[in-house]
């Protein structure tokens, strides 16, 4: 926020860019600070959900494009591990998830563990030209389980 507010805007776009930017962080702060950004979550907007949303917008038609799903499929056991980490902290400090977005989710959980990671990666390569994509989609839907 220092480095922010040491700015000077340069004309009357920059100042409201500025005061805007200044506004949404302090919100955003203090929504992590009183662990209300943790604890606020709805089965359409999950982080389960974003988590899995990554794969419809990455594109998977080149050599490199499928390097980079194959890292980001490597990528979701860490990324499902934090959110229950983040989960496992709210819960230390007495604050809690609504337990019916909490159970909706554990049943994303489950049909992603149903073969999701896969389907998308057979979507990107339906020749499986690329076994190690194949092989770390396969890992993601085993950390949804």
């Amino acid at each position: 926020m220092k480095k922010l507010d040491a700015l000077e805007p340069a004309n009357e776009i920059e100042r409201v860019a500025k005061s805007v930017m200044k506004e949404r962080l302090e919100s955003e702060y203090s929504l992590l600070e009183s662990y209300e950004r943790q604890g606020s979550c709805a089965v359409i907007s999950s982080p389960i959900i974003e988590i899995r949303q990554v794969f419809e917008l990455t594109p998977g038609e080149t050599p490199e494009q499928i390097a980079t799903l194959t890292k980001r499929f490597r990528a979701v056991d860490a990324a499902h591990k934090s959110w229950t980490s983040s989960l496992d902290d709210l819960y230390r400090v007495g604050k809690t998830a609504a337990r019916r977005q909490i159970a909706g989710i554990a049943d994303q959980l489950d049909s992603f563990a149903k073969g999701a990671y896969s389907g998308l990666a057979a979507r990107f390569d339906a020749d499986k030209k690329y076994p190690e994509l194949h092989a770390a989609a396969k890992s993601a839907d085993e950390s949804a389980a």
